[in-house]
């Protein structure tokens, strides 16, 4: 019965380690960059970038905060500077959307810089960071 106790509390501290892996320490935040991975020219869909902040932060809504997206041509970014008025809130975070729409056959790559303030009841730090994300169009 011990050794039962002692492996499920083995396999509880590697789900929380595998958890907290997912969060960079340098960003204090699981940043997330989600569309659709393929595309139909003409065809419009959602892009997004999340920021969950790592638990004891919170997402500040009074400081400058942005998105700036770019590609290489093969989709048309709907908005390419997001800022707290193209998001939602989320918890303690947010998720920034806006449109894409496949303009000719092929591949691409979304890319996303993120500046971003996170706050805790004592300080708030600016925090900066990239994603990317493949698309193809047919």
């Amino acid at each position: 019965m011990k050794s039962l106790v002692l492996c499920l509390t083995l396999l509880g501290m590697n789900a929380t380690a595998a958890e907290a892996a997912k969060i960079d320490p340098k960003e204090k935040a699981e940043l997330t960059l989600k569309a659709p991975d393929k595309l139909k020219v003409k065809q419009t869909a959602e892009i997004s970038f999340s920021i969950k902040p790592e638990k004891g932060w919170k997402v500040s809504f009074e400081a400058p905060l942005s998105v700036k997206l770019s590609n290489a041509g093969k989709v048309v970014i709907g908005k390419r500077k997001l800022s707290t008025k193209d998001g939602k809130k989320d918890g303690e975070g947010i998720v920034l959307s806006t449109t894409v729409e496949g303009s000719s056959a092929g591949a691409d790559t979304v890319k996303a810089k993120a500046v971003y303030f996170l706050c805790t009841a004592d300080v708030c730090k600016r925090f900066s960071a990239s994603r990317e994300i493949a698309l193809k169009v047919n």
